[in-house]
C-alpha cells in the first residue's frame, strides 16, 4: 500500500556509515567508503543532504531541508533526486538505515 511505504520512510532514519573518508572540493563532496573501496561524488544538492544529515536524519526532514536550501529547484525534482541519491548512498554503504 502506498501509505505504508510513506509511513515506513518517515519512521526510518538514515545515518552516515563509519569508515568513510570525506573531502569537499570546489563545492562538491568526494566520499570514499574505506571498507568497500567505493567512491561517490556529490554535487551541490548532495552536499546539502550530507551536511543536513548532521542535524536531521529522517528522509522527510532531509527533503524539507534540501527544498529550503535550493528553492530554485522544483520540489518534485528535489524529491526524485534526493530519494534516488539516498538509495544510492544506502546501496554503496555510505549511509545506514535505522528504525527510529
Amino acid at each position: 500500500m502506498e501509505g505504508e511505504d510513506d509511513d515506513h520512510e518517515r519512521g526510518t532514519s538514515v545515518i552516515k556509515a563509519r569508515n568513510l573518508d570525506v573531502d569537499e572540493l570546489e563545492g562538491e563532496l568526494i566520499i570514499l567508503n574505506v571498507r568497500s573501496q567505493q567512491i561517490i561524488m556529490l554535487n551541490a544538492a548532495g552536499l546539502e543532504l550530507w551536511k543536513g544529515l548532521d542535524v536531521v536524519n529522517t528522509r522527510s526532514a532531509a527533503m524539507g531541508s534540501i527544498k529550503e536550501a535550493l528553492p530554485e529547484v522544483a520540489p518534485d525534482t528535489v524529491e526524485q533526486s534526493i530519494t534516488k541519491l539516498i538509495e544510492d548512498l544506502l546501496r554503496g554503504g555510505f549511509l545506514k538505515e535505522v528504525q527510529g
